[in-house]
């Protein structure tokens, strides 16, 4: 059932980050410092390589590095392996592309420049940008700084990689979107995005003891009407319906898609990642890690993957699965916004 060749693959390798943001799952909301038990971890180059053999980057689309928790830009060696990436041919591409998510607010402007001289066009970027200026960015993206972060993707621009920049929408921000994506596209971005976040994590005490909150943005009537709610194109769902809400659509395995945390272990997608790794994995360890297994052969092998996942949407979900691939947490979700209109 789970592909085994050209999937796209969401590599996690470090668990460092400059920034303390308060939603994420990395931030103690009390202090913005690291989470107390979440380990310190940076991938080597060795480490890379010992994961992601040359067999398993041939049968890869993209490898999208991101940071779930910590910044890939903060592991000493991003390029080293980026130009690893950059040398496997792969059977459909002549190498994976790589897609590296990041806050932006690291390394100087030759670093980027050589990254991008480095990958070219198989190289894309994508920069946090969540403010017209200082103050409004760093009410979220805190320790960042707005102005390297477009120095940097302006540097990045002058390649032939792509950078592209992402804004989070607050209530602080809400105003201020349209001078957000210009200031982005003058500053080297090809294309920008916006994310409207619902996590509740909103009230946050700062280093020098200050307390402080993030509101959530309020979604205007023609951005819901504009929602695209049906998971499965093939079936027409009906909301008065509540029989249809708990069919599962698995939005990850459509997209060809496969996460791989900081300590190796393979999961489904970043919605299951984020929770097993604080609370234990329902799988044997040993048979589902990337170190001790090629990835294709976990994929194929695994009877968690294959079966007992994918018998659980029909019976008994998972609550993220529902929540986020099913009609039911769609459902839930469009009514919340109708509601705060």
């Amino acid at each position: 059932m789970w592909p085994t060749k050209v999937f796209n693959i969401f590599a996690d390798i470090t668990t460092y980050c400059n920034a303390g943001c308060p939603q994420c799952d990395r931030t103690n909301p009390n202090g913005l410092g690291k989470v107390d038990w979440l380990p310190l971890i940076s991938w080597s180059l060795e480490d890379f390589k010992k994961a992601y053999r040359p067999s398993t980057l041939k049968l890869t689309d993209t490898i999208e590095i991101c940071g779930t928790w910590g910044d890939p830009i903060m592991n000493k060696e991003i390029y080293a392996i980026c130009k690893y990436i950059m040398s496997i041919k792969g059977i459909v591409y002549k190498s994976p592309r790589i897609r590296i998510n990041t806050n932006g607010s690291i390394r100087d402007e030759k670093w980027w420049w050589d990254l991008g001289v480095l990958c070219g066009d198989r190289l894309s970027v994508i920069f946090a940008v969540d403010g017209k200026d200082q103050e409004q960015h760093e009410k979220y993206r805190k320790f960042t700084i707005l102005d390297k972060i477009l120095e940097n993707m302006k540097t990045l621009s002058m390649t032939k990689a792509k950078p592209i920049a992402q804004t989070l929408v607050f209530k602080h921000n809400q105003n201020d979107l349209q001078e957000i994506k210009e200031l982005c596209l003058n500053n080297g971005a090809k294309g920008h995005s916006y994310i409207w976040t619902d996590r509740n994590r909103l009230d946050y005490t700062n280093p020098d003891g200050t307390k402080d909150s993030i509101e959530l943005a309020e979604r205007k009537p023609e951005e819901v009407n504009s929602l695209n709610l049906n998971i499965d194109k093939k079936r027409v769902y009906d909301f008065s319906d509540d029989k249809q809400t708990s069919c599962i659509s698995c939005k990850w395995l459509n997209a060809r898609r496969i996460l791989v945390n900081p300590d190796g272990q393979v999961l489904p997608c970043c919605y299951l990642g984020n929770s097993f790794y604080r609370n234990g994995y329902p799988y044997n360890m040993e048979e589902h890690n990337i170190f001790k297994k090629p990835l294709e052969d976990i994929l194929k092998e695994s009877d968690w993957f294959n079966k007992e996942l994918p018998e659980s949407w029909e019976t008994n979900p998972i609550k993220q699965c529902e929540k986020f691939c099913s009609q039911k947490g769609e459902k839930h979700n469009v009514l919340q916004r109708l509601s705060e209109r």
